[in-house]
């Protein structure tokens, strides 16, 4: 006889354990197993799983035809079919670009090159200036897959190395560089940095969520956490520019660049931990926009298993879902700013993200972007790191 599973996290109120298989008391009859009796199934690593029956009443259960298990013991299971659909998130980014003079720490601002981009050659929102109006900044379509949204972005990055070629050609916008420090066009590029000229520059992610997620505070701050953890560690182990993020002991002050830095609207989460270090190679900008993608849809689909629709999902920690460290401790490490450091925790990282659901579909993008997370400094210039990925 064939059995159906789907996914539950939590019943009664506490977490299903590894080896635990939830079935209401018909399905335990058909199937001949009575309560703590034991049933194998196969492993897709081979082998078998031996789960113990926890025999439970119809109140329990929102579907009596499915047997339950935690999303560990259901990654691991081999199954025909997935009867516990995974939740999918279209993502957005708004990483931020520096107009700047090679190998210095000078630039002009990048609206010279936004407004010549709307009037001149009819160009919208995508290519843009950020609130401050010095940095620039890139809005690609967003999208369900991370490999288009990046494709995108690196269409926006080379679209705008076109309008600065274009700029040169203008003799006021030459005299405005040659103030700077040089007039001619290949000193110039399109710089990714997290702290220049004492201005700090995000790579932000926005994350499309259903609007009864959106409306739960509490709910949304266990999900930045995870972000925090899953995202925020590997960004901040591969980016040495420590100033944007580094001299506050506000752990939880959720300020610009700091941990949980995210904002709400109406159909989005805004999550502002990365820094614009991680658009100078398409491997980091398509790792954080992939790996953030990955954190938010396993989070969304392990808690609404354990609290149907997420009612009163706002009771669920994150810390308890995927056994991270104290908060505290992850706030604290993110702030003192200390790269290498941070390394110590990206084995854990990676062991747990592999158990996530859309671990398959995701991993080639997450595990090149892990294994650059080293704190490299990075030649910060887009164009030749970029175009040194096409060729």
């Amino acid at each position: 006889m064939k059995l159906n599973l789907a996914v539950r996290e939590i019943y009664d109120d506490r977490y299903v354990a590894d080896n635990n298989l939830l079935v209401g008391e018909d399905l335990a009859e058909r199937l001949g197993i009575s309560n703590n009796g034991r049933i194998r199934l196969k492993v897709r690593e081979g082998g078998t799983l031996v789960l113990i029956t926890k025999v439970l009443g119809k109140d329990f259960l929102v579907r009596a035809d499915h047997g339950f298990v935690n999303r560990h013991a259901f990654s691991r299971i081999y199954r025909e079919y997935n009867f516990s659909d995974p939740e999918i998130v279209t993502i957005g980014c708004d990483p931020e670009v520096f107009l700047y003079l090679k190998n210095t720490r000078k630039a002009l601002t990048f609206s010279y090159l936004s407004n010549i981009y709307h009037r001149e050659c009819g160009g919208g929102d995508e290519i843009g200036m950020d609130g401050a109006g010095f940095i620039g900044e890139f809005r690609p379509k967003p999208a369900t897959d991370p490999r288009e949204m990046t494709n995108s972005l690196r269409d926006l990055i080379f679209k705008a190395n076109d309008v600065k070629k274009l700029a040169f050609t203008k003799e006021w916008f030459q005299s405005k560089t040659l103030m700077v420090g040089s007039g001619e066009c290949n000193d110039w590029s399109l710089g990714g940095f997290s702290w220049f000229q004492k201005k700090p520059a995000g790579f932000h992610i926005h994350f499309g969520l259903p609007g009864k997620v959106l409306k739960n505070r509490e709910y949304i701050y266990q999900m930045v956490f995870a972000l925090d953890y899953f995202l925020g560690i590997p960004c901040i182990s591969a980016d040495g520019e420590t100033m944007r993020r580094a001299g506050s002991r506000e752990y939880w002050s959720g300020r610009y660049g700091q941990p949980s830095s995210h904002e709400v609207s109406s159909i989005t989460l805004e999550y502002r931990v990365p820094g614009g270090f991680h658009l100078r190679t398409k491997t980091l900008s398509e790792g954080v926009i992939t790996l953030g993608k990955l954190v938010v849809e396993d989070f969304l689909t392990r808690t609404k298993t354990a609290k149907p629709e997420w009612e009163g999902a706002e009771t669920i920690s994150s810390k308890d879902v995927y056994n991270m460290p104290d908060r505290e401790d992850i706030c604290k490490e993110l702030v003192d700013a200390k790269p290498k450091k941070l390394g110590i925790y990206i084995d854990d990282i990676r062991s747990k993200i592999e158990k996530m659901e859309m671990w398959h579909r995701y991993k080639d993008s997450i595990t090149v972007f892990l294994d650059n997370c080293s704190g490299n400094n990075l030649n910060p210039d887009l164009i030749e790191n970029w175009r040194r990925n096409e060729d």
